[in-house]
């Protein structure tokens, strides 16, 4: 995935923050919110005390568990 994209917009593009977990060698979403910009997300971020990954995307996803 190319992170450093050309500028122009393709649809609505959107940042993913998700919390994941292991469960029998598998990876799994526990939960992931959706931000309009990664400011928001880098944000929301900074207040966990556990690690999350951050990602962008232009498909349509939708916020899902607890964080």
């Amino acid at each position: 995935y190319n992170w450093n994209y050309s500028s122009e917009k393709r649809g609505k593009d959107m940042w993913v923050v998700r919390k994941m977990y292991w469960r029998s060698g598998q990876q799994y979403v526990q939960a992931q919110k959706i931000f309009e910009s990664r400011e928001e997300a880098n944000a929301f971020r900074k207040e966990l005390d556990f690690a999350t990954e951050i990602y962008e995307t232009n498909l349509a996803v939708s916020n899902k568990g607890d964080f």
